[in-house]
């Protein structure tokens, strides 16, 4: 049994630092894209974030989780950057999804009406 949450507690983990790693490559090195999705292929994961720290985005976030949560798809990890305590804490943020390129046009579709849900008025 001890094994068992030792593993569980490793793989969280280890999501929690690849979400990480996504939430600072999408900050540093695709920070014009706002939102995006991409596709960890060789493991069935789809990585979301969002470098749109605007008005609603917990909002935003919220309904996306539970759109997800309600089609049975499992957030598997969620990382911001920069850190606590770093100028721009949070801007960016990844959300790593347990879901392959079959249900990356749903995901899609369900961060767009989320966006538009939220989204502050012009």
């Amino acid at each position: 049994m001890v094994a068992a949450v030792d593993e569980s507690r490793r793989r969280e983990d280890s999501f929690r630092l690849l979400a990480f790693a996504y939430a600072r490559d999408a900050h540093e090195n695709n920070f014009h894209l706002r939102r995006g999705i991409w596709l960890l292929e060789d493991v069935g994961i789809l990585c979301v974030f969002n470098n749109a720290p605007t008005t609603g985005r917990d909002e935003e976030t919220a309904e996306f989780r539970r759109r997800m949560g309600a089609a049975g798809i499992e957030e598997l990890a969620y990382a911001t950057y920069p850190s606590e305590g770093q100028d721009d804490a949070g801007y960016t943020y990844a959300m790593l999804l347990k879901a392959g390129h079959d249900r990356m046009q749903f995901v899609y579709q369900a961060m767009l009406e989320s966006l538009k849900a939220f989204a502050p008025d012009p």
